[in-house]
């Protein structure tokens, strides 16, 4: 089975493209602007370059000091209308109207990004097609139906594509032709620089603590006051949203690397196993990129689901891995995004809930907020994040509350973990101490660091995942640095530090 000689970096392929921006200055007193966005990766990067443009006073909160290289910088980085069968279960589950937003969207998505991207050398924009594929014949009548279904929707496809570069031999194909691909890093920097220029006052390195009346941003630096405030953020975070509870947070794991032979962009709908090329490396080799199934974050086992990925990527592809990574998706209760604003505060808006196809649908999505602010008709009116049929179809929020309540009833059960904590590099566990559960992990270099174990946003346990080596709370799907900072929400606040325990910690 092929390797490589070294170690893959742990960064996504395109990462080195990003580049380190000043952070903020702390000020003093509330600032106003018109509109704060939060976020600037797809949808906040899109939002406030458009609204810019529209003449408002803008500003930009990002938590990172490189812009791109959080959830958006992490995909797949497909611009395409093709999103699996996603299309033909809108259809099912809402009927024609939803579906035609939903396939509509996409094509606004893709035309946006493929105008905005054109004439920046950064996104790498690159045309390709999309093929859709069932791997064995258990899906071949939905694959069958969904290119019906596409087709009455107004999305060009052809079937059957007999010339595909696939991964191994087909049941069916179906194509998506004149579809993008994308450097995502590159793309949104573009669109962050377009939003400058506009304007836009970007504040990197400030993180977002909460809303004061509706309208005020606490954040690291200072106050923020908005007249709207637009939450792009991967899982808005305010409690009163219900987001966290509406939406499951997945792991998705990805590598990338050199292979023998092209290899096209592609999904099978029967595995889960999602390629797209990259641009050859500096010797001319083809390389690709190949994205695995997931599975809810906190959840085990982070490990396997990677050695699985590269098992797969070697034997089907001949890939010489040279990156490795993961990824987070935010799936839906009911299938569609949730887009607009939050109870009775229209003047708070969010967008998440993009099922993994974010470049597309949260493109279209930032539109459409747009569009709220300046008191335009949006375009999908089935996203509200009021809609009666995020509480008709609650598959996904029972199981992430049932996933809650386990936690936290077993977190105040007898304790039954670990005994002890000599914990070899990468490796991290959770103990109690003087009652209290403590997150104690030890880094490559050897260094053991303590924090609390409870996640801050509703007090859930976390878990160390050795693959990221980080904490992650299976509740709702905040991520945690081995320090305790936050990499991903809803959570805003990191975890507290903690004395690193004793060789023998209280066991109950």
């Amino acid at each position: 089975m092929p390797s490589t000689d070294t170690a893959p970096s742990l960064e996504p392929v395109w990462a080195s493209t990003a580049r380190a921006l000043a952070p903020a200055l702390p000020w003093s007193g509330e600032r106003a602007f018109d509109v704060v966005v939060v976020g600037a990766g797809i949808v906040g990067a899109t939002a406030a370059r458009e609204l810019a443009a529209r003449g408002s006073r803008v500003a930009l909160v990002e938590a990172a000091d490189r812009v791109g290289c959080g959830v958006t910088g992490q995909s797949t980085a497909k611009v395409t209308a093709g999103h699996g069968l996603r299309l033909s279960q809108v259809r099912a589950q809402h009927g024609q109207e939803a579906a035609d937003e939903y396939a509509s969207a996409a094509v606004v998505g893709l035309a946006y990004v493929r105008k905005h991207g054109a004439d920046a050398a950064e996104a790498q924009l690159a045309p390709a097609a999309h093929d859709l594929y069932c791997s064995d014949r258990e899906q071949l009548g939905r694959l069958i139906e969904h290119v019906r279904d596409a087709t009455e929707c107004g999305l060009t496809v052809e079937a059957p594509a007999l010339d595909a570069a696939l991964p191994y031999p087909a049941a069916y194909v179906v194509r998506y032709p004149d579809q993008l691909l994308v450097d995502p890093v590159g793309y949104v920097r573009h669109l962050v620089d377009d939003a400058v220029g506009h304007g836009v006052e970007l504040l990197t390195g400030v993180t977002a603590h909460g809303l004061g009346d509706g309208r005020v941003l606490r954040t690291s630096a200072g106050s923020l006051r908005g007249e709207h405030v637009l939450l792009t953020t991967h899982v808005p975070f305010p409690v009163r949203s219900l987001a966290f509870a509406l939406v499951e947070q997945q792991r998705h794991y990805a590598v990338a690397g050199t292979v023998d032979a092209a290899v096209a962009m592609s999904y099978d709908v029967s595995g889960g196993w999602s390629t797209r090329p990259l641009p050859p490396d500096p010797d001319g080799s083809p390389r690709a990129l190949v994205v695995g199934p997931g599975h809810a974050t906190g959840r085990p086992d982070p490990t396997a689901s990677m050695h699985r990925l590269h098992v797969w990527a070697q034997s089907h592809l001949d890939m010489r891995v040279t990156h490795a990574w993961s990824t987070q998706d935010a799936f839906s209760t009911d299938g569609l995004p949730l887009v607009g604003g939050v109870s009775d505060h229209e003047h708070v808006l969010i967008a998440t809930g993009f099922g993994a196809w974010g470049l597309t649908l949260g493109t279209a999505a930032a539109l459409d907020l747009v569009h709220a602010v300046v008191g335009e008709p949006v375009h999908a009116t089935t996203w509200s994040p009021r809609r009666g049929s995020l509480v008709t179809h609650p598959t996904t929020s029972l199981r992430v509350t049932a996933r809650t309540a386990a936690n936290l009833a077993g977190s105040v059960a007898p304790w039954s973990g670990r005994q002890e904590h000599r914990l070899s590099p990468g490796q991290g566990t959770v103990v109690r101490e003087r009652g209290e559960h403590v997150a104690v992990s030890r880094d490559a270099d050897g260094v053991v660091r303590a924090v609390s174990a409870r996640c801050t946003h509703l007090r859930c346990l976390v878990a160390w995942n050795a693959e990221a080596s980080t904490w992650d709370c299976e509740c709702h799907g905040s991520r945690f640095a081995p320090d305790g900072r936050v990499l991903h929400g809803p959570a805003t606040e990191p975890l507290e530090d903690r004395a690193v325990p004793a060789d023998n910690p209280e066991t109950d």
